[in-house]
């Protein structure tokens, strides 16, 4: 401390000292000042707050007007609104997905909310995800993506059609399935993310229009870009290039994309192209063109991958895999 500073310091404390009504006035005006400070401090925040909430309100009053909500969605918005830390910022409900999902998710947990109140809302919010992304509701799945119904009889592949509030309206692609309203099924859903599972009820039957009742509970059934499941089915096997007959063995595994299969003789390694022929049914063989990728076992097993496969010879090994096992 310089020399001045000091002296000046000094100064101070001492006529300060010597006169507690200076003292008094000082304390007063300091304690004046913070009390002003704070009182300010407060009423700007309070106008701040207040400012904040009227734009949360004019958001939600816009976004439910455009969409117009019933009473019932009303009081749903209001319950899962509760599940945040400012319900005044319910407005995120009806305007972003992922707080909607992660609310709703609560609700249900906690059975304040059903299942197809939850569904139908989301419907009516929009609230769609893009198709590579993992859906979490039926009211997620896209218009005319493919998805496969199974009941005790098999598979049957069908398209998504629309949604309604409460269900999911179905097509099939071939046929008619044998169904009856109320009756349980399973239905599947694959893209980019895995495939996904979900176990809902035919709402109702319109010739080979199905409404099933929509769900918050998909379940992950498999993470790749094509399902997969181990399967034991006879095979016969040739190398495209080399072999004029063909071999017989068995799949270890199967999906949309490739195989697993037992390696007779060890005779095959990778980068061979070969040729597989299969009973997709009864009376239907499939044929299809697969390279090797690698071998595994004391090669005693190859891993192929389906190069050269229709789609409609795809959907015959989905309809393969989904059937019930028993």
């Amino acid at each position: 401390m310089s020399p001045a500073v000091q002296q000046f310091y000094q100064t101070f404390t001492e006529s300060y000292l010597n006169s507690p009504e200076r003292i008094a006035i000082f304390v007063g005006f300091v304690t004046l000042l913070t009390l002003t400070l704070l009182g300010y401090y407060r009423l700007d925040r309070r106008r701040s707050e207040k400012h904040r909430r009227q734009i949360a309100a004019d958001i939600f009053k816009s976004r439910i007007s455009e969409i117009a909500l019933s009473p019932g969605d009303l009081e749903a918005v209001d319950v899962l609104a509760g599940y945040l830390p400012d319900p005044s910022e319910k407005y995120l409900i009806v305007t972003n997905e992922n707080v909607f999902t992660n609310c709703a998710r609560k609700a249900r947990d906690d059975e304040v909310l059903p299942t197809p109140t939850i569904s139908a809302l989301r419907v009516r919010l929009g609230f769609t995800r893009s198709t590579d992304r993992a859906p979490v509701s039926t009211a997620h799945l896209p218009v005319g993506a493919p998805v496969y119904v199974r009941t005790a009889a098999g598979p049957q592949k069908c398209r998504v059609e629309k949604h309604l509030d409460s269900s999911i309206v179905v097509r099939a692609e071939r046929g008619v399935m044998s169904l009856r309203t109320g009756q349980r099924v399973e239905l599947f859903y694959h893209n980019s993310s895995g495939l996904f599972r979900v176990k809902t009820h035919v709402q109702g039957l319109d010739t080979r229009t199905i409404s099933l009742a929509h769900s918050e509970d998909l379940t992950q059934y498999q993470k790749r870009r094509y399902f997969r499941k181990s399967v034991e089915i006879p095979v016969e096997i040739r190398c495209a290039e080399r072999d004029d007959v063909f071999h017989e063995t068995r799949t270890v595994d199967l999906g949309g994309g490739g195989a697993s299969i037992m390696n007779p003789n060890g005779r095959f390694k990778a980068d061979d192209r070969v040729e597989l022929s299969f009973m997709s049914g009864a009376l239907e063989r499939l044929s299809v063109v697969a390279r090797v990728l690698r071998t595994s076992r004391n090669e005693s097993v190859i891993h192929v991958e389906f190069v050269s496969i229709r789609e409609a010879v795809r959907d015959k090994i989905f309809n393969v895999l989904f059937r019930p096992q028993p």
